[in-house]
């Protein structure tokens, strides 16, 4: 009788944008981007409808065989049929008995994987598949092309998470102690902290609003320890760091979730060109459900749904969560286009685009450099001859860029490469250990995300680290570090000195006509945000910026900001920069300006409106710090009177 409340409503369904996107406007010479916003904003359809009289797949009774279907796909691709069906039906889906090593998975457990495989659509339209294994991967692509999975839903057959609600808590002048009940349909297993774990995560939300506490509260906690406090297993005592940022969002009544550490992701595409899934919805993840890496890249998401999954017995408590984060691209050539998605309650950022950031261990001769690379992100074996690789001085400062004329590979070693670039440049005969590089080539180019809608995640709805892109016309609700962030995370931790090396800077990209609805409550971080974190997130305000032009022709236009408790607009270390004929909607918050601006030149500041704003103070409308070859900035952010905006309906503003 004591259940915390548990009729919330449920995540939106998607709808298109309200504002008709009528054209997609993109930097100077970049048709394909042109195209792709085409096709994603609606103005080209593509019709989604099974055609009939396929070659069918069925599987045995209700179980879903990997290898079997796999193969059977082989032979329809070898009789020269290149769309094909599974016939429709709820399966059981269990691990490939025969799996083989696969560097891309946590745990070497899949279910369908396909080797070289190009040129077939499959359709999987009112299948669903049940996953019998919490480790388990749904598909993995290993060098495939031109493939496409229509209209797939998977699910666990439990959830891989814990979910408890807290019933008593007790404070120490060191510690949080934390009694919390599991609820009845999830496993009790993730609560605890297992010997090869320094702590385990919770994410926390509000009982009522199922929302993280703002402001500036954080949304998890970092568990020291955790014991079983009756015989079933089902009540727990936690210990917990009593800091205000790890500890003190606790309240008694708020429910939290522990998901299985590590996670699984469930569709993996390793050195792959252009998968496309469509329509697909995944209800369960303990990881990011997509995640690709290397190759050629270009892969497309539409229409695919990251929301949570039913309550896991009747009457339940409906999960908090639906994956740890969404879609997650890794050193490619070439960034996803994401279009007409829903991604709902994730535990970290739902889009993020990251690249490789090499370090210079040793110079052995002007233009020959011994490099590695430390970061989680360290794909160095698509490091070619005809690449730009742009260099760094160990602040992350831009020093200049030039091209490989050679490389040599370290067979035993991945991370390990020695470049010879060419040597004309006057800046080559001045690099030295410890200065970062990156490959431009493979840095994530190319991205399109337009028409999405993002709810709330205790991270970002987009961590982007790629360039020559466009995000438009997405709607962003309660996303608690931001909304949309073009930010390497290259944290020099003075006693992890290479660690979270994850490039780079954004060059050439666009962001136009998004709907960003109370987002950025934590940590200060804005709601649109353009910089470099070199430290952490704990101390953003502290640490160094870079100078001017580590990122290059950033243009921010026509957006509507609503409610955000940090920095409308924060922009650093930018050169060519343009910010006009946005709409900020307050209440401002007293030291967050709602246009931040450090570190940047050549700026085009104009027309940009503050609405319910009644205080004229400078320091609360803006702060310029270091901004060069610009003019007139203060007249570019106006107090309008006019009608607010509405927001597309959500269960935020419902």
């Amino acid at each position: 009788n004591n259940l915390p409340r548990i009729d919330t409503p449920p995540p939106p369904t998607h709808t298109p944008h309200p504002t008709s996107p009528a054209s997609c406007t993109m930097p100077p010479g970049m048709f394909f981007l042109l195209l792709m916003c085409m096709l994603a904003s609606g103005t080209t359809t593509v019709v989604q409808s099974r055609p009939s009289s396929l070659p069918t797949y069925s599987p045995q009774l209700e179980d879903f065989d990997g290898p079997t279907f796999v193969q059977w796909v082989m032979k329809q691709i070898a009789t020269n049929h290149t769309q094909l069906g599974v016939a429709q039906g709820k399966y059981q889906l269990h691990p490939d008995p025969n799996t083989e090593p696969y560097f891309m998975l946590n745990y070497n457990v899949y279910a369908i994987r396909f080797n070289q495989v190009s040129d077939v659509t499959i359709w999987m339209d009112d299948v669903t598949l049940v996953l019998t294994d919490p480790r388990i991967a749904v598909m993995v692509f290993d060098t495939c092309a031109n493939m496409t999975i229509i209209g797939l839903t998977h699910i666990h057959d439990k959830p891989v998470f814990s979910q408890a609600w807290v019933t008593d808590i007790k404070h120490t002048s060191a510690d949080v102690f934390a009694t919390m009940q599991v609820f009845p349909g999830y496993p009790a297993e993730y609560m605890l902290v297992a010997a090869t774990q320094a702590s385990i995560t919770a994410y926390v939300v509000n009982n009522v609003t199922r929302m993280p506490y703002a402001p500036h509260m954080d949304s998890q906690v970092y568990v020291k320890e955790s014991v079983p406090v009756n015989d079933d297993q089902t009540s727990f005592l936690w210990t917990i760091a009593s800091s205000p940022l790890l500890g003190g969002s606790l309240h008694v009544g708020d429910l939290v979730s522990v998901l299985m550490e590590p996670g699984q992701s469930l569709y993996v595409a390793g050195y792959s060109q252009e998968i496309r899934f469509v329509n697909i919805t995944s209800l369960t993840s303990s990881s990011n459900p997509f995640f690709t890496f290397g190759g050629h890249g270009g892969h497309v998401y539409d229409g695919v749904q990251i929301i949570p999954g039913p309550a896991p017995v009747p009457g339940g408590s409906p999960p908090l969560v639906s994956a740890v984060g969404g879609i997650m691209s890794t050193s490619s050539a070439n960034a996803p286009t994401i279009t007409r998605c829903l991604i709902w309650a994730g535990r970290d950022d739902a889009v993020n685009l990251q690249s490789t950031l090499a370090t210079i261990v040793s110079v052995t001769q002007p233009g020959t450099l011994n490099l590695y690379s430390y970061g989680a992100s360290h794909n160095l074996g698509e490091w070619l001859a005809g690449h730009f690789l742009r260099f760094y001085d160990a602040q992350y400062d831009v020093i200049g860029k030039a091209p490989i004329m050679s490389v040599q590979y370290d067979s035993t070693n991945p991370r390990a490469l020695t470049v010879v670039v060419e040597k004309n440049a006057s800046f080559v005969s001045s690099l030295k250990e410890g200065y970062l590089v990156t490959d431009m080539n493979m840095n994530n180019n190319n991205f399109v995300i337009v028409n999405n809608t993002f709810g709330p995640h205790r991270g970002r709805a987009m961590l982007i680290k790629g360039s020559n892109g466009v995000i438009a016309y997405n709607t962003i609700n309660g996303s608690s570090l931001g909304g949309i962030h073009l930010d390497p995370q290259v944290h020099m931790n003075p006693d992890k000195p290479q660690s979270d090396l994850e490039a780079d800077y954004s060059i050439n990209v666009t962001i136009h006509n998004n709907y960003i609805n109370n987002v950025a409550y934590y940590y200060g971080l804005g709601s649109i945000f353009v910089g470099p974190d070199l430290d952490n997130v704990f101390n953003m305000s502290k640490q160094y910026t870079p100078v001017a032009g580590g990122f290059l022709n950033i243009t921010i236009r026509d957006n509507v900001i609503y409610n955000s408790v940090s920095n409308n607009i924060d922009v650093r270390s930018t050169m060519g920069l343009s910010i006009q004929n946005n709409i900020i909607i307050g209440p401002i918050t007293q030291g967050f300006p709602a246009i931040y601006l450090h570190n940047d030149d050549s700026v085009l500041l104009r027309d940009n409106c503050l609405l319910n704003v009644t205080s004229p103070d400078p320091s609360m409308l803006y702060k310029f710090t270091n901004v060069t070859r610009s003019t007139d900035l203060e007249k570019g952010i106006l107090l309008c009177n006019r009608t607010i905006p509405i927001f597309p309906p959500t269960p935020l503003n419902q």
